[in-house]
């Protein structure tokens, strides 16, 4: 495939979160073309996926020959911005939800999630722009999802858990029933949060406990 002919899906980034992203994509839309667009040093291919530098063309450039987008970049912020961009030059950002993971009819998901393999959205969630589900999460029934957080890999938010706007809930993590989880707050690997937790901060430990306070120009 050449970058000058017509495509299905470019999907922004060339990392190992954007392998795991184009897998989703590729189950999900077997019969779809897809390119890789990246800003760094990552060209060829990866998988039959041609992989071609963003400076290439430019992004109105690129909407000519696509209307569809997917940011598959892990860092939220970078997610944000990039998201931004293409939205002003008048993409459509796809969601991308694996063959595997269960999603509930009632859910409701932003533009640009990804729901990775083996994750669960239950009923009436409401999942924000730009998140992340990844592999083997839960989301369970009645919780919010702040725009651009991510869910890792086994992590859970149990019932009407509200998740501010750039979280992250590392690995193994659960978040119990009906707690609130501050903005730009990260939750540590493994941990157990039994009640809730501000904004900016880092909580670790079973039952978690804060470990450390951002600076308020972090938010």
């Amino acid at each position: 495939m050449k970058c000058s002919e017509q495509i299905d899906i470019l999907i922004f980034g060339a990392g190992g979160h954007a392998k795991v992203a184009s897998d989703c994509a590729r189950a999900q839309y077997p019969r779809q073309r897809m390119l890789g667009v990246d800003a760094g040093e990552t060209v060829g291919e990866w998988r039959g996926i041609p992989i071609v530098h963003q400076d290439t063309k430019t992004l109105e450039a690129w909407r000519a020959l696509c209307s569809s987008a997917f940011v598959a970049i892990g860092d939220g912020d970078i997610r944000e911005r990039v998201t931004q961009s293409l939205e002003t030059a008048g993409f459509a950002l796809a969601t991308l939800i694996h063959p595997s993971a269960v999603v509930s009819p009632s859910a409701q998901l932003g533009p640009g999630v990804l729901v990775c393999p083996g994750a669960a959205i239950n009923a009436d969630a409401r999942i924000g722009r730009g998140c992340i589900v990844n592999t083997g999460a839960i989301v369970e029934h009645d919780c919010s999802v702040g725009d651009f957080s991510h869910i890792s890999p086994r992590a859970v938010l149990c019932g009407g858990v509200v998740l501010g706007e750039h979280c992250r809930v590392c690995a193994g993590a659960t978040v119990s029933d009906h707690i609130t989880v501050g903005r730009r707050t990260t939750i540590g690997a493994g941990a157990a949060v039994l009640s809730s937790v501000p904004a900016c901060v880092l909580a670790v430990g079973v039952p978690a406990e804060i470990r450390r306070q951002y600076p308020m120009e972090h938010d």
